[in-house]
């Protein structure tokens, strides 16, 4: 039988939470209704409409991926529009795509199949403030400045 993955969000809370905190996720409408982050949708239309190449990265919940796929597009389409749905990308390993810059919460998104080509900025949150080895933002107005300390390191 195939052993049940803890989700990612799992470790963003006390053990004993886990089974509640996994039986939410898989709840439909969960996905779909999330809030965004604050300035979080006006910052990516900031980034495309300044001549960015933007795409959404996003990794379905391994223990409810079906559904978790769908309301993630319809959350892009809700929130968004329609015409995002092409900028959607869904995929368990974040290493397989090529690109400059990754804003991402999750410290581990850097390991996969393959090196990442992108450089990775944090966005933070309570279980990624120890490290201290990329750049970040604590909000999306900070956008812009992450992205010029990102290609200089990088060395763009």
């Amino acid at each position: 039988p195939r052993r049940r993955q803890r989700g990612p969000h799992a470790k963003d809370f006390p053990p004993e939470h886990f089974d509640t905190v996994e039986a939410i996720t898989g709840v439909a409408g969960f996905w779909r209704t999330m809030r965004p982050n604050d300035y979080g949708i006006e910052a990516v239309k900031e980034m495309l409409s300044e001549g960015h190449d933007v795409f959404l990265v996003s990794a379905p919940d391994p223990n409810c991926t079906d559904l978790c796929a769908y309301e993630k597009v319809q959350w892009v389409v809700d929130q968004l529009g329609v015409e995002w749905k092409q900028r959607l990308i869904l995929t368990r390993d974040k290493t397989l795509i090529r690109g400059d810059i990754l804003f991402d919460d999750k410290p581990t998104v850097v390991d996969g199949l393959m090196e990442p080509i992108w450089r990775h900025v944090f966005f933070t949150q309570p279980y990624n403030k120890r490290f201290d080895d990329r750049p970040r933002i604590d909000k999306w107005q900070d956008w812009r400045r992450a992205l010029d300390e990102a290609s200089v390191e990088k060395g763009g």
